[in-house]
């Protein structure tokens, strides 16, 4: 679960609807999960970056190929993912079709401002890709890692950065 506290207060044993966990039995799973793919700490596994991409924009074709996410450089999005540091794992989720999510993983290098199609400029993340899924909504609501980007409801979380 994001490491920001919930409007009902941070209780690490509240239940998810997606598989009746406490939340922290999640992150422990999450990690395993992590783990497995061969990263090679746990500290690692669990200060993982969590990027909502549901509008899927193509960072790719707008920024380069190392280009994996943008953020608006004023307003809320301007205190979001500023520790992050190189090397760190970041999956990025995007939906390629009905019912179906995708997650790519990187794993970050720097970022950097660009202009963006708001006439503004965008802080834009790079990164070396790691690897690619894709997984239907239901497998990935009820993933230990990435049950992190829905809520209760199973609809992607309006957040656009989450931290585990």
């Amino acid at each position: 679960m994001p490491t920001q506290a919930h409007k009902s207060g941070c209780n690490p044993l509240r239940r998810t609807r997606a598989n009746n966990l406490p939340s922290n039995a999640l992150n422990i799973r999450a990690a395993a999960s992590i783990l497995s793919l061969g990263l090679p700490t746990l500290s690692e596994a669990l200060h993982m970056h969590l990027f909502n991409n549901c509008q899927n924009r193509d960072h790719k074709q707008r920024y380069g190929t190392k280009a994996f996410y943008d953020l608006n450089t004023t307003g809320h999005q301007a205190t979001l993912a500023n520790d992050l540091q190189r090397g760190d794992q970041c999956i990025v989720a995007s939906v390629p079709t009905r019912g179906r999510v995708k997650f790519d993983w990187y794993r970050y290098t720097r970022d950097g401002l660009r202009p963006c199609d708001t006439d503004h400029r965008c802080r834009v993340l790079f990164g070396v890709p790691i690897r690619s899924e894709t997984l239907t909504r239901t497998a990935a609501i009820n993933d230990g890692l990435y049950a992190n980007f829905f809520d209760k409801l199973g609809r992607f979380k309006q957040r656009s950065v989450l931290r585990i």
